[in-house]
């Protein structure tokens, strides 16, 4: 990876659409992350963290947590996560027994929502600047908050445009003193090549079936060479194919995201 990349600052990022700390074998993945990367990132929400785990990710080498905070009123917070069993608190306390116990660096991302937690985004700030989050990258990365296919829509809130959302950190900037617009946020990742594509679209390739998708008849594949990850769509019955190699043509490889779908009949073994 370092070669192909041609530079010595790379950071893996252990995402996904659920909680990534939910994982069982998430200490290990770090782990085995650091024998290859100087850096591994992770994002949460906090609420699955507990101190034994932060425990052993800080041994297994996390560098950064990023954690999505929206707001710190408890009843507030269960209303923006959908949920009642959501703790604001306990994720405050978590977050700070990182910050004061851990050489794990916190990175808070909250999402604005219009007009539901402007005055939210403010006590955050000053909270993290409180406690010392920040001590090795940027202390806050606010994000706007935008409407998708997958994601969760806030009842009665509008998209902001870009430029809306650009005044909205600025006034934040000049009020506390730091950088929050994100193209002023420095983490000390400059350009460098491009990784190589391996397969282009109309590709036909074999694959094995490794895992469920997020989505229905989604699948989640290899190469034969165990080199990439493919995720393809449209299979049916994906349940009783995982281990089994299927034939497959690949329809997009934008920036190394592999989409195919299966050929009709593409059972191989």
């Amino acid at each position: 990876m370092r070669n192909a990349k041609g530079g010595d600052v790379l950071e893996a990022l252990i995402d996904g659409v659920g909680e990534p700390p939910t994982h069982p074998n998430i200490v290990d993945i770090v782990r085995e992350l650091k024998k290859i990367f100087p850096r591994v990132a992770m994002e949460s929400r906090g609420q699955t963290l507990s101190k034994a785990l932060i425990d052993m990710l800080d041994e297994a080498g996390l560098d950064r947590l990023n954690i999505s905070i929206d707001t710190l009123d408890e009843e507030k917070g269960k209303i923006i996560q959908g949920v009642p069993w959501y703790s604001v608190k306990s994720v405050m306390e978590i977050v700070e027994y990182i910050v004061r116990n851990t050489r794990i660096d916190v990175h808070l991302t909250p999402v604005w929502i219009p007009g539901l937690n402007d005055d939210d985004i403010k006590k955050i700030v000053e909270w993290g600047l409180r406690i010392g989050v920040g001590k090795r990258f940027p202390p806050f990365g606010i994000q706007k908050y935008e409407v998708h296919r997958y994601g969760r829509k806030v009842r009665n809130v509008k998209e902001v445009s870009w430029s809306t959302f650009k005044r909205f950190l600025e006034d934040l900037e000049k009020e506390y003193g730091i950088a929050l617009y994100y193209k002023r946020l420095d983490f000390g990742i400059r350009p460098a090549r491009r990784y190589p594509i391996k397969y282009g679209r109309g590709d036909v390739i074999d694959v094995v079936i490794a895992v469920p998708g997020w989505l229905k008849n989604e699948v989640i594949a290899v190469d034969k060479d165990y080199d990439v990850a493919i995720t393809v769509v449209g299979v049916q019955w994906y349940d009783r194919l995982v281990g089994k190699r299927i034939k497959v043509e690949i329809v997009s490889s934008d920036d190394g995201i592999y989409i195919a779908r299966p050929l009709n009949g593409s059972l191989l073994s």
